[in-house]
């Protein structure tokens, strides 16, 4: 692929702000409206077109902390600081739920029939219109982040000590990935054959979906908070430092045995990693302002950058990766079109 200029690959389109630093942004599955929060702030429902506030939602008491559109539905979930889990249609508040202590992640069923959230040491399942299903017994720690498989027929959840894995119909957990440390964020390949989690003890672990088996892969500069799968599964990237880094998994032992690609161009912390739609491009944004545009298969230099007025804090594609929402530490939010 040529390396493409910044001017024909990263054109932003509008950037309206908010009251503080960009915590959250997701992107409705038809492209046409953006939902984004501040860390103190109230949400805000975006117009793509223009950036414009379609509607503004309380969100939670002392900070929302994240928030995701029902996949294919109208319906916007948001958990916060106050250990709720709230729904809305519409600005309108369907339902709640009290936690243990803050709403760390929120992840809908790849159906949209029932969403999971983890409060404090608690993982919970409702349903999609707020019915409580479950709630398990506390962990050994906060639990950090939740992944569903790509089938929807497991929850994965990481905390100190590893993954545990619970199956939709209860809270007993039906299988356990041990390990000495605590998980941060973890995620499970659109192909289903591997999960990621990066841990507070600078790395990441892979482990093989089916037996369990654990590949820990060491040398980054701090915690590891940043991964994200390309759409085919093979290719993880990963944050923990001022260069990202993608892992080719592919083959029997997956990246075993093999060095990931190193990419050069970001000169302070990289904060956030998504891959296009298609899996081909990769964005990321971290603390330095910039937005670099990568395709990591082709060149470990940026094919195109963008600079943003504060610290990039969130990068989110459009669904037809068209464009690219980047939240900053200032509470810009940016729509860079990449066409």
């Amino acid at each position: 692929m040529p390396r493409l200029t910044p001017s024909k690959r990263l054109r932003p389109q509008w950037t309206t702000g908010l009251d503080d630093h960009v915590v959250a942004i997701d992107v409705h599955a038809d492209s046409t409206r953006i939902a984004t929060v501040g860390a103190t702030g109230p949400i805000s429902i975006l117009d793509t077109v223009d950036g414009t506030a379609v509607s503004t939602i309380t969100g939670h008491a002392g900070g929302t902390t994240t928030l995701t559109w029902r996949p294919g539905g109208s319906l916007l979930a948001s958990g916060g600081l106050d250990g709720t889990l709230r729904l809305w249609d519409d600005g309108r508040e369907l339902t709640l739920h009290e936690g243990t202590g803050w709403t760390n992640a929120i992840v809908w069923r790849p159906d949209g029939q029932q969403i999971a959230w983890c409060s404090g040491r608690q993982v919970s399942l409702a349903t999609a219109d707020g019915v409580l299903l479950w709630t398990s017994e506390p962990a050994n720690g906060t639990v950090g982040d939740l992944t569903w498989s790509p089938q929807g027929d497991r929850l994965a959840a990481v905390a100190y000590g590893g993954i545990v894995m619970r199956s939709p119909e209860g809270p007993e957990p039906i299988s356990e990935m041990p390990w000495t440390g605590s998980g941060l964020t973890v995620e499970w390949s659109p192909n289903g054959r591997f999960l990621a989690a990066g841990d507070q003890d600078s790395c990441v672990y892979i482990l093989f979906a089916s037996s369990g088996r654990r590949l820990q892969m060491w040398g980054f500069e701090r915690k590891v908070r940043e991964l994200a799968w390309d759409a085919s599964g093979r290719w993880l990237a990963s944050g923990g430092g001022i260069e990202p880094t993608v892992w080719d998994t592919s083959g029997r032992n997956g990246p075993e045995g093999r060095s990931p690609i190193t990419l050069e161009g970001h000169s302070e912390v990289v904060r956030s990693l998504a891959w296009s739609p298609t899996g081909l491009l990769l964005a990321s944004t971290g603390d330095d302002g910039l937005v670099h545009l990568w395709a990591p298969k082709s060149s470990r230099r940026p094919l195109a950058h963008h600079a943003l007025a504060d610290g990039g804090t969130i990068a989110r594609w459009l669904p037809d990766g068209s464009g690219l929402v980047v939240g900053d530490a200032g509470g810009g939010i940016t729509l860079l079109r990449t066409l």
